[in-house]
C-alpha cells in the first residue's frame, strides 16, 4: 500500500509508475482532475487496472476509461460502515452505486420507515452480516451514535434508490437536498449536469433563500486552469440540460472549493458565504426554458 502526502493531478501518474500502483482509490473531484490535465504519450504508460471511485457521470467515466486504460469500479461506503456496494465488473450499470457486498444488508426507507419499492426515493440504510464489521459508536458522543442507528437499522443520511435489478442509486445527501416552487431537487443530479459542460473541473449547488421561500439555486463553479467560464452559457447548458424548476439562478466562480481532508466539499462554507459575489442570471434577462 502506498499513501501520498497531498494529491496533486500533475504529479499522480508519474507516483504511480515509481510504486507501481496497480489500483488506487479516487474522491471527490478526483477523476475530472485527471482528465483536465493535458494529453499525454504516457496516459497509459502505467500498471493500474482499476480505481475504486464513487459513481461519475458518463461524460467522465467513459472518457477516463478511454483515455488512462483504467475501469472505473463505481461503489459506496462511509467511514462508519466501510465499502457496503459495488458496480460489479462483469455486470456494470454506470452511474450506480452497485449491488450490496456479501457482508451487507442495504434498503431503501420512506419517511415512514417503511422498505421503499423500487424507483422511490428514501434513505439508505445499512445492517452488517457479520460482527465487528462496523463501528461501535462515535467517540464520546452516545446521542449521535442513537441518532444514526434506528429500528436496527444504521442510517447513512443519504438519499437514494434502487432499480428492479437491486441496483442502488445516489440521489443526494438528504441536508443538502434543495426544495424550489414545489419541487425537490438533487444537488448531485445538477452537479452532474454541469460537469459535463466544457471547461468545469468541480462544482458544488447548493440552496440559498429565495424572497419567495423555499430554496433558489447557488453553483459555485471551479473552472479548469486557465479557463474563463462564460456565465451565460453555462445557464444556457443547465436549460437544455435540466427541467426548469431545477435551473440555477446564482452562478458563482472559485479558483478552488473548499474540501475536507477526503475531498468532500465544504457545502456549509458555500451556504455561509451566501450569494456575494455570485452572478444573477435573472437580474441579467434570462429565465429557465419550460420545456413540453
Amino acid at each position: 500500500m502506498v499513501l501520498g502526502r497531498r494529491f496533486s493531478a500533475s504529479r499522480f501518474w508519474d507516483e504511480l509508475r515509481t510504486h507501481r500502483v496497480t489500483q488506487f482509490n479516487a474522491l471527490g473531484s478526483v477523476l475530472p482532475m485527471l482528465l483536465a490535465q493535458p494529453p499525454s504519450d504516457r496516459d497509459r504508460d502505467h500498471r493500474a487496472t482499476k480505481v475504486f471511485a464513487a459513481p461519475a457521470p458518463p461524460q467522465v467515466l467513459h472518457p477516463f476509461e478511454e483515455r488512462f486504460g483504467v475501469h472505473v469500479v463505481e461503489g459506496y461506503g462511509l467511514t462508519e460502515i466501510k465499502n457496503v456496494l459495488y458496480n460489479p465488473l462483469g455486470a456494470r450499470k454506470a452511474g450506480s452505486l452497485g449491488l450490496p457486498t456479501a457482508s451487507s444488508v442495504l434498503e431503501i426507507h420512506d419517511e415512514s420507515g417503511q422498505r421503499a419499492a423500487p424507483g422511490r426515493t428514501g434513505e439508505i440504510v445499512y445492517r452488517p452480516r457479520l460482527p465487528d464489521i462496523m463501528f461501535a459508536g462515535y467517540h464520546r458522543d452516545p446521542e449521535a451514535t442513537l441518532a444514526t442507528m434506528k429500528d436496527l437499522w444504521w442510517h447513512t443520511g443519504d438519499l437514494g434508490y434502487t432499480d428492479e435489478d437491486g441496483y442502488f442509486y445516489f440521489i443526494d445527501r438528504k441536508k443538502d437536498a434543495l426544495r424550489r416552487r414545489g419541487e425537490n431537487i438533487s444537488s448531485h443530479e445538477i452537479e452532474s449536469v454541469l460537469l459535463a459542460c466544457p471547461g468545469v473541473m468541480a462544482v458544488a449547488a447548493i440552496g440559498t433563500p429565495s424572497e419567495l421561500g423555499e430554496d433558489e439555486v447557488l453553483v459555485v463553479v471551479q473552472p479548469e486552469p486557465g479557463h474563463e467560464p462564460d456565465l451565460t452559457k453555462l445557464f444556457a447548458h443547465c436549460d437544455r440540460s435540466m427541467p426548469h424548476f431545477m435551473v440555477p439562478r446564482y452562478y458563482r466562480v472559485v479558483d478552488r472549493l473548499p474540501v475536507t481532508p477526503n475531498g468532500k466539499v465544504r457545502k456549509h462554507q458555500l451556504r455561509d458565504q451566501g450569494r456575494a459575489g455570485a452572478w444573477d442570471a435573472l437580474a441579467a434577462g434570462l429565465a429557465p426554458t419550460r420545456h413540453t
